[in-house]
């Protein structure tokens, strides 16, 4: 994970940057008790990897890694960054209304202010 974990006000928030799922991320985020994950879900295949691009998590592992982490909001991320390399949010909420409907996550409207207030 190239990102970082960051605790403000008692909200420990983790933006995972540029990544993809490795043994020990969940443990990563479980362990720091993360309340809100910002988590890329523009993917990762072959043809992209032809195209020299890397990627991230998909929709599929980011609702994953985020309930299998226990965090209390997942917010997904450059699922619109670059033209050619983006992801359909829909797909991620269609999956955490399928197998996941107790994690809570939130779709950032461009230029959105969000204020978060975590239920304790």
């Amino acid at each position: 994970m190239e990102g970082y974990i960051v605790r403000v006000g008692g909200v420990t928030i983790c933006h995972t940057g540029d990544t993809v799922m490795y043994d020990g991320l969940v443990e990563r985020i479980r362990d720091n008790q993360v309340d809100m994950l910002l988590a890329p879900i523009n993917g990762h295949d072959y043809f992209r990897a032809r195209r020299d691009i890397i990627g991230n998590l998909s929709a599929r592992e980011a609702a994953d890694l985020a309930a299998a982490a226990g965090v209390r909001l997942l917010i997904p991320t450059h699922w619109d960054l670059f033209s050619g390399n983006a992801e359909n949010p829909g797909h991620l909420f269609e999956y955490l209304a399928r197998f996941h409907p107790e994690q809570p996550c939130h779709y950032m409207a461009r230029g959105e202010r969000f204020i978060y207030f975590p239920c304790r």
